[in-house]
């Protein structure tokens, strides 16, 4: 006669491998996410954290560059020149505290290396303008002499500005792409994972099934009839 009880315990058996096996692929598939969302934070506290900060440079540099054609255009009147050179002044500064917070942000070599140029170009400014406003004053407020004094020297910082901040974007953009990329693949090869084993695993389960009742319970039936005879 069949066991009911040994067959219920091997089906059972069958079931919990299943399940096992189950429940491991969702683990790993779950664990590889993780990962992923892990290194979209480190992404997003590093590179895009650098991105927006060099792009508030580069916005602080260009408002301080116009508090200086302030200065020169309105520096007739004393009371409108000492505000908007301490304006320029208070840019400069802004810009010295953001280079700080930049530079403890763990970006790559390349980036790291522009930036170094640009706070050594910028640290040289003030001193550059600081003749030109002194020769704004003495030339008695020609706006064309304290122009002609610091002509040019804002070129070098703004293109360096531009081009860290082209990089750095360009960056962030490539490395969103490819942690999509991997994102995908792995959310790709877990369902495959998984579909496969739900396929195997019900095929395993009628295989047992038939092995351990159907085909036994035949066997007794043709037992009990060839016995009646």
């Amino acid at each position: 006669m069949v066991n009911i009880k040994k067959l219920s315990s091997k089906v059972l058996g069958v079931l919990m491998v299943f399940v096992a096996a189950l429940g491991l692929i969702a683990a790993l598939t779950i664990n590889n996410l993780s990962s992923h969302v892990d290194q979209y934070s480190d992404l997003l506290e590093r590179e895009v954290k650098a991105a927006l900060l060099i792009d508030t440079v580069n916005l602080t540099f260009k408002r301080q560059v116009q508090e200086w054609k302030n200065v020169l255009l309105r520096g007739k009147d004393s009371q409108k020149r000492e505000k908007y050179w301490n304006s320029f002044s208070a840019r400069h500064k802004e810009i010295e505290q953001q280079l700080t917070v930049l530079k403890s942000i763990d970006v790559s070599a390349q980036v790291r290396e522009q930036l170094n140029d640009f706070a050594s170009v910028h640290s040289t400014l003030y001193d550059k303008y600081q003749l030109g406003y002194q020769a704004f004053i003495n030339s008695g407020y020609d706006p064309y002499v304290g122009d002609e004094a610091v002509t040019g020297i804002d070129r070098a910082p703004t293109k360096l500005l531009e081009t860290l901040s082209a990089q750095i974007n360009s960056q962030v953009i490539a490395q969103n792409e490819s942690k999509n990329s991997q994102v995908s693949s792995s959310l790709w090869w877990g369902s495959v994972s998984l579909i496969s084993t739900i396929v195997l695993g019900f095929a395993l389960l009628l295989w047992c099934l038939k092995a351990l009742v159907t085909s036994p319970l035949h066997k007794l039936s043709e037992h009990i009839h060839a016995v009646s005879q």
